[in-house]
């Protein structure tokens, strides 16, 4: 070969070279260790950590049997060697296409008192056989069963040591499919449980059902973080957390304690709104059901299963409708991911490191593609380890890849502003209490002055974010004498509403009592006039009462006047009752966030109250990947503070304007002083 024909070929592996340039190991964000215990062909199955942790993976649904799969898996995972030589690797996706049903020959089974059954024959030994089908046994029953499988009818193998199947119609729940762990079996053997139900004979037809693949994909099944929330009366609200975000789950598994159930959940998240017009975040149903559980002696049928579009945040909320029931015992709730692939590679026993947390790598292209068509029917489990210690890990530089500061603003134009303290970089939501609602801009621009400003006055770009629930403060209800002339029967209170200028409030009361009947006229009583008159001008009026001494009464919500001039005053029709015991009074508002990237740990300020402010703009909306998809670290602001520094709120308002102070002072000084000369005079 000539050195000319050597250069030529030493250019084209180059070329070659750098067109499949692998990723730098230095350029990943995670680490673990994975374990080979046995030598020759390893399956490994992806878990949350990965998940949550790598590029985004896309689930598809499928409708024949009705199922969500993720058909390719993350293409920022690499395997390497102790040493760091790459280690080539095959995602597996899970089956396509519809499952093989088989139809079996039914043969009774010998009855006792206490179980009765069938068998069913599929005439051969099915390889992956995994749920056995019923049909035709007449509705309605709730049936305990056994099932066991066997190749030979002679040894015989427990799948399912109690289960439960029924088919209610007027409940709307039925589940005759029998489910279990995969195996080769030809006979199936089904035992029911009469001991506390009539028998149900045998079923029209049974089928065995297999996907027909030597390595099924298992669903991942997580348990979640959750908190019970502030909620409106009639309504349970739970706080989920995920562990992590962008994460293919198909559906949410309850567990509610209690007995028979039937109540509407509704899951939502955060979401960029549809309307253009303004860039803010709102609450988004991504899935809905309606929860039922029937029970019969010891035996229960029920559908606690809601399923949901793949969610990008990492945290959900729960909305249960209690209707005029207590709340909702929730007890549990695990996360049920769409089928995942799983990773195929070969290797030795010992230690493998994987590497993944890299937007911006692509999938690999190994040799070990050409054995895809004849993957061995067994293979060894490979297992992960945990994450390795952050500070041990080379982790690229984050980052906006837009400026993190916009136009300057004066700070003595607004007329309050509060500090939000020093944190670490990353994503940030300050919560909008009750001070902000009412102080920044009314609608229709509701919170169009509110900015995020650093210490010289640039504007950091956020996003608004509208909750779903609600803020909530206790009141004190100070009772009172009725004004004169008011009708006998009646009592009256002073509600102490903070704010003035809230809008869009309710007034939540409870009661301990449990038979009552009184009617509740919520209103505003203006300042008496020259001759002392007042008259409470009535915003809204109730009915409240309770027939069951059994339940306790449901709560009365009320709304609450905006911008009124005067007080807020509760009126109840006593009748000839006494006075009803009023127990808690609850203000709810309107909840709202603003979520921010932060570039760097220096104090920040939340500055509003300024009328001449449009709803800003930000590139930020732009941003989505950046400040959405990822929990946010929470920050409290300070105390509310006018432009001079001086504090503002409830607790802060004065009792008299200042004009009227110094006045007074001023007054009672020269009145002192006179009341000094003439002492001085006297002793003179």
């Amino acid at each position: 070969m000539t050195q000319a024909a050597l250069a030529v070929l030493m250019l084209l592996a180059g070329a070659i070279g750098a067109n499949a340039q692998p990723a730098s190991p230095d350029a990943f964000r995670h680490e673990r260790a994975v374990t080979v215990t046995a030598p020759g062909p390893q399956r490994l199955d992806l878990d949350t950590t990965v998940l949550g942790a790598t590029q985004a993976v896309a689930s598809v649904e499928q409708a024949e049997p009705r199922r969500r799969v993720v058909p390719q898996g993350p293409p920022d995972l690499r395997l390497y060697t102790e040493a760091g030589v790459e280690v080539p690797y095959l995602f597996v996706p899970p089956p396509q296409g519809v499952s093989r049903a088989i139809e079996g020959t039914l043969l009774p089974v010998a009855a006792t008192k206490t179980t009765s059954g069938f068998e069913v024959d599929l005439r051969e030994i099915v390889p992956v056989l995994d749920a056995l089908a019923l049909e035709g046994l007449p509705p309605p029953f709730l049936k305990r069963y056994r099932l066991e499988g066997s190749g030979d009818r002679l040894r015989w193998t427990l799948l399912v040591g109690q289960g439960t199947t029924f088919d209610l119609p007027n409940e709307g729940l039925r589940a005759t499919m029998l489910s279990f762990t995969p195996g080769a079996y030809r006979y199936l053997r089904v035992t029911w449980d009469d001991t506390n139900s009539a028998r149900v004979g045998m079923p029209a037809a049974a089928r065995g059902v297999s996907r027909g693949t030597v390595h099924p994909s298992h669903p991942l099944r997580v348990p979640l973080e959750f908190e019970r929330r502030n909620a409106e009366p009639g309504h349970s609200r739970f706080h989920l957390r995920l562990p992590g975000s962008h994460l293919p789950i198909d559906a949410l598994e309850l567990t509610i304690g209690g007995g028979h159930l039937l109540r509407d959940v509704r899951v939502l998240e955060a979401r960029l709104s549809s309307d253009r017009s303004r860039s803010r975040l709102e609450p988004t149903v991504i899935g809905h059901a309606r929860l039922t559980r029937v029970i019969q002696g010891d035996v229960s049928a029920d559908a606690m299963t809601v399923r949901i579009t793949p969610p990008d945040e990492p945290d959900l909320d729960l909305v249960f409708d209690d209707g005029d029931n207590p709340p909702l015992d929730l007890r549990g709730v695990t996360a049920v991911f769409a089928e995942l692939p799983w990773i195929y590679f070969e290797a030795q026993p010992g230690t493998l490191v994987a590497r993944f947390g890299n937007a911006k790598a692509e999938a690999p292209r190994y040799d070990l593609e050409a054995v895809r068509a004849s993957l061995p029917a067994t293979m060894n489990a490979a297992t992960w380890e945990p994450e390795r210690s952050p500070a041990s890990i080379e982790r690229p530089a984050s980052g906006l890849p837009l400026p993190t500061r916009g136009s300057q603003l004066s700070l003595g134009d607004f007329t309050y502003r509060r500090t939000l303290p020093p944190g670490p970089e990353g994503l940030t939501v300050v919560p909008l209490d009750a001070a902000a609602f009412a102080h920044s801009a009314s609608e229709p621009g509701r919170f169009a002055d509110v900015r995020v400003l650093d210490a010289d006055g640039l504007q950091v770009p956020y996003l608004l974010e509208k909750r779903d629930e609600p803020l909530t403060l206790d009141l004190r209800l100070e009772r009172r004498d009725p004004p004169a002339g008011a009708q006998a029967g009646r009592s009256e209170y002073v509600v102490s509403v903070p704010y003035r200028e809230i809008s869009g409030a309710t007034l939540v009361l409870t009661t301990r009592a449990r038979v009552f009947r009184r009617t509740v006229r919520i209103g505003v009583r203006p300042p008496p006039d020259r001759q002392g008159r007042t008259v409470l001008r009535t915003i809204e009026t109730r009915l409240w009462e309770q027939r069951d001494d059994a339940a306790a009464a449901p709560p009365l919500t009320l709304p609450v006047p905006h911008a009124f001039t005067g007080e807020v005053v509760l009126d109840v029709d006593e009748g000839d009752n006494q006075p009803l015991p009023i127990e808690r009074a609850t203000l709810l508002v309107p909840s709202y966030a603003v979520r921010f990237f932060r570039s760097d740990a220096a104090p920040l300020l939340l500055a509003y109250g300024r009328q001449d402010l449009t709803a800003p703009r930000y590139d930020l909306s732009l941003l989505a990947p950046y400040v959405l998809g990822q929990r946010a670290r929470p920050v409290e602001a300070g105390p509310e503070r006018g432009a001079d520094g001086g504090a503002h709120g409830p607790q802060s308002r004065a009792l008299v304007s200042p004009a009227v102070f110094w006045s007074t002072l001023g007054v009672s000084v020269i009145v002192l002083l006179g009341i000094v000369v003439r002492l001085v005079r006297r002793e003179t």
